[in-house]
C-alpha cells in the first residue's frame, strides 16, 4: 500500500518519517571484523555451551543471570 491508498481512511501526516515517533540519531555500518561469524556445530549441548562461552567472552551476557 502506499500514502495514498489509505489517505481515504488516515491523514497522510501520520505516514512516513513525519508521522513515526521513530528518530533515528546515528547510523553505525560495522566494521569487517566485527561482522564475522561463527558457526557451532555438534551436539546440541556442545553447540549451546559454545554459544554460551563466546558470548562471555564478548562480554555480551555481562550482568546477565
Amino acid at each position: 500500500w502506499t500514502a495514498a491508498d489509505l489517505s481515504s481512511i488516515a491523514d497522510q501526516a501520520r505516514f512516513g518519517a513525519h508521522g513515526s515517533a521513530t528518530a533515528v540519531r546515528k547510523v553505525v555500518v560495522p566494521s569487517e571484523e566485527a561482522r564475522k561469524g561463527k558457526i557451532f556445530r555438534g551436539i546440541v549441548d556442545e553447540a549451546v555451551g559454545g554459544i554460551i562461552d563466546a558470548l562471555e567472552e564478548g562480554r555480551i551476557l555481562e550482568g546477565i543471570k
